[in-house]
């Protein structure tokens, strides 16, 4: 880190202290107070500007750190170890359905218990896992019940994401992170020491896809799960590239079709493909019958199932084609991802065609990564054996499947978009 950077580092942690101190002396919470529910539905997806981004997004990355900064040693290493408690929290709010519950006004924990259909005798613990989440931030307290002068508990707009309504929606994820994929990070040390797969341990044997065929209500959320990552930045991947310069917009492995048809809606004279399995195109299909919630651009779209690792099931390449796999490949390892491009490249054919992958790249340096996005790369390890990359490590996946690397994208999200073309 240079001198620079240290002072800006020791002045944002100096800035911390002095507020943490002011809120001892003035007091050791905030009021509770009324929350407009209406409010909390806001669509946070849409991209700052550039000079705003940029420097926020500096400022996210050194925030990963901070609490190391800030606590003692060991304070921080016990916050660390009690992680999981926060996401299993946050888990149970969203499988419980506390946001809806809460959407209509402030309840008290035995009345948001009552509406969330709990027995009677859950109401000392329902209060107890709100205190928690208030304390996180999550939740909101709001003004005591008038005739009981019991605390009532409100939605924040954190919370407000686990609710079906929301325009950016994280509940569909919430629940496939947690009930489809936690088990695997128990077993990270048994990969480490090359006993096998994280998932396939921690599932009697069986491997992510797999697991998915056998459950077909868990496919449907992991298709669900795909769909919510829209609200990580769909409008800032549309806004960031130059999509409206091609005819014909080819979404492979695109789950029930969200981001193609925002792409449609955008640019009006795009035509749209829809591939994925046929068991998750048969689902998507009622999402895009007419007056249905893709309806209004159906016209213009074609839905087809079948393996991206079989290009006679792809359709075939035109003239003026965008092929795109977003968040893909980062689910298979190096040998797959290219038997999944050579299969692309071989639909095709000698048609002028672009290739983008969307996903979350890695920063070619270890301080320049994201902790997010080395905890996703991880992830992807343990549930797929996948991971994800750096713009090198396309490049050298293009040079083995017949593309070549021609642009780097990054837009005011997280994803950044890898331009190649057939060679």
């Amino acid at each position: 880190m240079g001198h620079t950077s240290t002072v800006t580092a020791l002045s944002v942690v100096g800035i911390i202290q002095a507020v943490a101190i002011a809120y001892l002396v003035l007091g050791t919470a905030p009021a509770p107070r009324q929350v407009d529910e209406a409010s909390l539905l806001r669509d946070w997806s849409q991209p700052p500007p550039w000079p705003v981004f940029l420097p926020a997004n500096e400022v996210l990355q050194f925030s990963d750190r901070l609490p190391g900064l800030v606590y003692p040693p060991s304070i921080h290493a016990m916050s660390v170890a009690m992680m999981f408690m926060r996401s299993q929290l946050f888990y149970t709010a969203a499988k419980l359905d506390f946001a809806e519950s809460l959407a209509a006004g402030p309840l008290t924990a035995s009345e948001l218990a009552s509406a969330s259909g709990l027995p009677p005798e859950s109401a000392d613990l329902t209060f107890r896992v709100m205190r928690a989440l208030v304390a996180l931030g999550y939740f909101n307290e709001g003004r005591p019940c008038p005739t009981t002068g019991l605390p009532r508990f409100s939605n924040t707009a954190v919370s407000a994401t686990l609710r079906r309504a929301h325009p950016n929606s994280i509940r569909p994820m919430v629940l496939h992170l947690t009930e489809d994929t936690y088990l695997s990070w128990g077993q990270l040390s048994r990969q480490l020491s090359g006993e096998g797969v994280a998932f396939p341990l921690s599932h009697n044997g069986t491997d992510f896809w797999d697991y998915l065929r056998a459950k077909p209500k868990q496919e449907r959320q992991f298709s669900n799960a795909m769909t919510a990552v829209d609200a990580l930045g769909v409008p800032a991947t549309l806004s960031d590239y130059r999509w409206g310069s091609f005819k014909r917009f080819i979404d492979v492995g695109g789950a029930h079709g969200s981001f193609l048809a925002a792409a449609m809606r955008r640019f009006d004279g795009i035509q749209g493909v829809l591939f994925d399995q046929p068991t998750v195109i048969a689902a998507a299909r009622e999402k895009w019958q007419p007056g249905a919630q893709w309806g209004d651009v159906q016209s213009r779209a074609g839905l087809f199932g079948g393996s991206f690792f079989d290009s006679e099931t792809l359709p075939k390449g035109r003239d003026g084609d965008v092929w795109v796999l977003r968040i893909v490949l980062h689910d298979w390892d190096d040998e797959e991802s290219v038997a999944i491009l050579k299969s692309v490249r071989s639909a095709m054919g000698s048609a002028r065609c672009t290739l983008t992958i969307v996903e979350a790249s890695l920063a070619p340096t270890v301080s320049g990564t994201h902790a997010s996005r080395a905890l996703m790369d991880l992830h992807m390890a343990l549930a797929f054996e996948g991971k994800e990359r750096t713009t090198a490590q396309f490049e050298a996946l293009f040079a083995r499947s017949g593309f070549r690397l021609t642009g780097v994208h990054p837009t005011r999200g997280i994803f950044v978009i890898h331009e190649a073309v057939p060679v």
